[in-house]
């Protein structure tokens, strides 16, 4: 139960002759409550419906007022209780307007046109109670304007760098593109050229095909192939010649045999000069044996002649 409920219960049940414990015992109100609650009634009875009416709305002016309960406990029929309650209302919202005269001293000029502006644009309560609620956020806000400023300021900065980047990176890109234009064109001059080549070698091959199938190069192929046995016919009786003095020079002075031997110094110049004396001696005694017409072909050979006796 509530407040009013309880206190209505102490009346009725000292109206029904109940004692004191049990009205404490069913209200939970102390016995000086109970007292203080009965003795206002008893006082009440001088004053009129109307003036009770009042008192009781007052009491519960912060619910919804119970009109069925003032009019139970008033004894009046419920006509009667809602010009009573329409009444309150009324004087409570004359209060209301002379405090709003106090607060303007007496300039409700100004009110009125507020009030009149209200009703224009449809604000309503919650509107101006929500005005009120963002009326108080506005340091707050104000703070998170500057917040968002500073990042904004640093965010426009980190633009303007990356900006900056790009700017540098697009000119790497056209340069690079430049470049890249010119090693294309490069690399298709090389193919050309590659090209250009490669069909003269083609020209080449096809002159050099039809010289090989002609008279004239396989008389000259036939010539070459016999000048070379030639040369090498000579070349091998000069070889021969040198081993001959070789062994000659080795046999004829043992000495030199030494020389002979893998462990033996190759640069002992000494041994050298005097086995190259015996050999240049031994050679000049088989030139004394030798067919001079052999010393002369050999002779021409070396010196690159091309015409042989």
């Amino acid at each position: 139960m509530n407040l009013p409920e309880r206190k209505r219960l102490v009346i009725k049940m000292y109206l029904q002759g109940e004692t004191r414990a049990k009205i404490a015992k069913a209200t939970n109100f102390s016995f000086r409550t109970i007292e203080k609650i009965i003795n206002d009634h008893e006082n009440s009875k001088s004053k009129s419906k109307r003036t009770q009416a009042y008192e009781l709305f007052s009491a519960n002016q912060q619910d919804l007022p119970d009109l069925l309960s003032v009019s139970i406990e008033l004894d009046i029929g419920p006509d009667e209780v809602e010009e009573y309650h329409r009444d309150y209302l009324r004087v409570l919202n004359m209060n209301e307007l002379a405090r709003i005269y106090r607060d303007t001293k007496g300039k409700l000029g100004l009110f009125l046109d507020f009030y009149n502006e209200l009703h224009l644009y449809n604000i309503d309560l919650a509107n101006i109670q929500e005005v009120g609620h963002l009326a108080n956020q506005i340091p707050q806000i104000k703070d998170e304007y500057h917040r968002v400023s500073t990042l904004l300021g640093i965010t426009r900065n980190e633009v303007q760098d990356q900006q900056q980047i790009l700017s540098t990176i697009g000119n790497s890109i056209s340069t690079a593109n430049g470049q890249l234009s010119d090693l294309q064109a490069k690399i298709q001059n090389a193919y050309t050229e590659i090209n250009r080549k490669n069909e003269e070698i083609l020209n080449f091959q096809e002159i050099q095909k039809s010289m090989k199938n002609s008279d004239s190069y396989k008389e000259l192929e036939q010539s070459a192939l016999k000048n070379v046995q030639k040369y090498m016919d000579l070349r091998k009786n000069f070889l021969l010649a040198a081993l001959t003095i070789t062994r000659n020079t080795l046999v004829k002075n043992p000495e030199f045999q030494y020389l002979l031997n893998p462990s033996a110094d190759p640069y002992d110049l000494p041994l050298n000069d005097l086995y190259i004396q015996a050999a240049e001696a031994e050679f000049q005694e088989f030139l004394m044996h030798i067919d001079m017409k052999i010393i002369m072909e050999v002779g021409y050979i070396m010196r690159g002649e091309k015409n042989l006796p």
